[in-house]
């Protein structure tokens, strides 16, 4: 799902800005909680969105706001009550398996613990699956053909090493105590030479939190649809550091893939991290670029981070949502990608902040602007900047 990229045609460069402060918002169509009981307004007409203390599995609170037409009402929590069901596979290996030096081996690697050594190189011409009662740990190399890697722990996994697929890569941690940490490289790559397999796509699914202090990667080689990047989890989301970079890329007519990051809890961007921008930026005028979503209970940006999408002949937008609060400060950036077509950036929260020193842009047009949207329920709190 791409978000709405354009206005309708105008001139190069005009940009809509609407702050909307929703408090005295009015309308006859309602938004309902997930209980499906209005919640009390002071206008009869008007309903807004309520939080459960928990995130219920498999509730789609996007196809609810989708079927009102017309509302006029921000919803707050869009995107956050959407996690899906996620069955853990049962495990039945024990012990600790350890994979070093060269393995060639498709299919199913299961133990109470697995480990890939950092002298491993695990070859899979089709698929690889490792699955752990407790834990798994990539430090070595992971390369996988279309059939891609399925990694499946109920503690932790820790990817300090490289896995690279042509097909899709899904991690997934069982235990709302767990944890999913990626300080080295996960790339897929849609090849020109799969043209006939659908593009792969990197899935970071658990109950607990996920810490990305590496590299987490989509590419599309020339004339192809990259995999999106979605990180799905309960506990909190970080984006750490000079070298932390979650982004998508496209060569010639090629298409670069959504980034798709939720939390039913906070998601932070801080000390140099980036979202949705490779190591070098600059506008691609014969790619498609892909789209940004955060979406969390809070979102903080700081720390000179960078949160942009990629410049191309229809820019990268930049949709960020926010239950509570939404901050950028300390240097932050929040960029729309450029473009002949520009992307979009919409934020929403019950409250945004724009610190000292930030950056909030839209993406600079050639001939049809994105759109620029601040919504905020409560207030929007603007420094020097």
């Amino acid at each position: 799902m791409r978000l709405p990229l354009n206005t309708p045609p105008a001139r190069a460069g005009l940009t809509w800005v609407a702050v909307a402060l929703l408090a005295s918002a009015c309308g006859d169509a309602q938004v309902l909680r997930a209980s499906g009981d209005n919640n009390n307004s002071s206008n009869n007409n008007t309903n807004v969105a309520n939080f459960s203390d928990h995130l219920v599995e498999d509730f789609d609170n996007q196809r609810l706001v989708d079927s009102v037409s017309g509302a006029a009402v921000l919803d707050v929590n869009q995107g956050v009550l959407t996690l899906p069901i996620t069955p853990i596979p049962t495990v039945d290996g024990q012990g600790l398996q350890m994979l070093e030096g060269r393995v060639d081996h498709d299919g199913l690697v299961e133990a109470e613990s697995v480990v890939v050594a950092e002298s491993g190189v695990v070859e899979a011409t089709n698929a690889l699956e490792l699955r752990a009662l407790d834990l798994v740990r990539v430090s070595g190399t992971i390369r996988a053909g279309t059939g891609g890697v399925t990694i499946t722990a109920g503690k932790a996994v820790y990817v300090d090493g490289v896995i690279e697929s042509r097909g899709p890569v899904r991690i997934l941690v069982g235990s709302p105590e767990g944890k999913l940490q990626v300080s080295g490289r996960i790339t897929v790559l849609a090849s020109k030479d799969d043209a006939n397999s659908l593009p792969p796509d990197i899935e970071l699914t658990g109950r607990g939190e996920v810490e990305i202090l590496g590299q987490v990667s989509s590419h599309a080689e020339i004339g192809r649809t990259g995999g999106s990047v979605r990180v799905r989890v309960y506990g909190a989301v970080l984006v750490a550091g000079y070298d932390a970079r979650v982004f998508a890329t496209a060569e010639t007519r090629g298409t670069a893939g959504l980034i798709r990051i939720r939390s039913e809890s906070t998601v932070t961007v801080e000390d140099g991290g980036g979202v949705g921008v490779a190591l070098a930026n600059g506008t691609d005028t014969e790619t498609l670029g892909g789209d940004v979503e955060l979406q969390g209970t809070a979102i903080r940006l700081s720390g000179a981070s960078v949160v942009a999408g990629s410049g191309a002949i229809t820019g990268g937008s930049i949709f960020m949502v926010a239950r509570d609060t939404l901050a950028v400060d300390n240097y932050a950036r929040v960029k729309a990608g450029a473009g002949p077509e520009a992307g979009s950036l919409i934020l929403k929260a019950a409250r945004i902040g724009v610190g000292t020193n930030s950056v909030i842009q839209g993406g600079r047009a050639g001939y049809a602007s994105g759109l620029f949207r601040i919504e905020a329920s409560e207030r929007v709190d603007l420094g020097d900047s």
